[in-house]
């Protein structure tokens, strides 16, 4: 959460212009690998279709 809170008060220059920012979905994670290569994934071609079809 603190990366939102610093994104909404214009701390982050790359999302400043885009603010407010709203959490829309949260998945969470026991392992710290898996979040990162669930992130990895996302930001892949397929990743980027799975999001646009799931969130």
């Amino acid at each position: 959460m603190n990366r939102l809170i610093k994104c909404n008060e214009g701390g982050v220059a790359s999302t400043r212009t885009y603010k407010p920012w709203k959490v829309k979905n949260n998945i969470s994670f026991i392992e710290k690998e898996k979040a990162l290569a669930f992130e990895k994934y996302l930001k892949s071609h397929a990743g980027r279709a799975f999001a646009k079809k799931h969130f």
